[in-house]
């Protein structure tokens, strides 16, 4: 080869190389989407399931709410929403948790009993979605519902005693003709509302829920979550709400949290298909759907 062969073939090498060396790869596209409203984006786990990068903290009670939630789990789960469960049994937490931020949501309480919570606390909670009623019922181990209409003076009726389910206790004994309440009073009505008691009962507003459920006193008025943990018969009852209570039970989370997308997957869920065929199927009219309800279906958000 001669010198000059040689010098062209070094200048040449460096044009060759560059025509031949492919175009840099595009970064890989991501399947998973950012969630628009957290900015989030999913970790994708298996093909078509996609998981947030943090879970929606949810504070419930253990029947229906739980139960319920745990329902829906893996279609929520299917769409890039985990839940981490916590269960409680003391009404007075899961709001101020929520309040805190050691919740992100909750599903345990009337929204009436909401309204009064947030007057006391001066807390920013707001409903996100109803989902569906519970019946307050009165029931009785002494009596059945053909003795109401000859009670013998002095009965005792346990009710619960918070100020939220009181007068709602009230009307269901309003409702079984055993009272009459001040009509001007509502659903704040109290035991000092009440104009006429025919039959002298005495009634006990009761804070413990325990103390409800041992069913010591001649009739007791149950909120309808807590006769599903009793496994109590709604047949049985001697009087009960119907689709009509304004009482639907609500998803509550912060202010700043109402539009966050896992929170209102969560709603759609518990309004949806798996949700409302097991409170129809399971819980035997102690759970109904709101929707069900005139009442709550004219409180739905359009």
């Amino acid at each position: 080869m001669t010198r000059t062969a040689f010098l062209f073939t070094l200048l040449a090498l460096p044009l060759l190389a560059c025509q031949s060396a492919p175009p840099p790869a595009e970064a890989p596209k991501s399947d998973v989407a950012a969630n628009p409203l957290t900015g989030r984006t999913g970790v994708k786990v298996e093909p078509g399931q996609t998981v947030l990068a943090k879970p929606l903290r949810v504070g419930a009670s253990k029947i229906p709410h739980a139960e319920l939630i745990k329902a829906v789990m893996p279609e929520l789960a299917a769409i890039g929403v985990t839940i981490d469960l916590k269960t409680y049994e003391d009404y007075g937490l899961p709001n101020m948790d929520v309040a805190k931020g050691n919740l992100d949501a909750n599903f345990f309480q009337t929204e009436p009993y909401l309204w009064r919570w947030r007057a006391a606390h001066g807390e920013p909670l707001v409903v996100v979605g109803r989902v569906h009623i519970e019946p307050m019922g009165l029931y009785s181990k002494k009596l059945t519902k053909a003795d109401l209409a000859g009670l013998k003076p002095g009965l005792t009726v346990a009710v619960p005693g918070d100020a939220a389910n009181l007068g709602r206790a009230l009307f269901v004994l309003q409702r079984a003709g055993l009272i009459t309440l001040d009509p001007l009073r509502g659903l704040d009505a109290g035991v000092e509302d009440i104009k006429v008691n025919a039959h002298a009962l005495k009634i006990l507003p009761l804070a413990d829920s325990r103390q409800l459920r041992s069913m010591a006193a001649d009739l007791v008025v149950l909120n309808g979550n807590l006769a599903l943990e009793d496994k109590l018969d709604p047949s049985q009852a001697l009087a009960i709400e119907d689709g009509s209570s304004p009482f639907p039970n609500v998803v509550v989370t912060r202010q700043e949290s109402a539009t966050d997308s896992r929170v209102l997957a969560l709603v759609k869920a518990l309004r949806g298909p798996t949700a409302q065929k097991l409170l129809k199927e399971k819980y035997g009219g102690l759970a109904i759907p709101a929707v069900e309800s005139p009442s709550a279906a004219a409180l739905q958000e359009k």
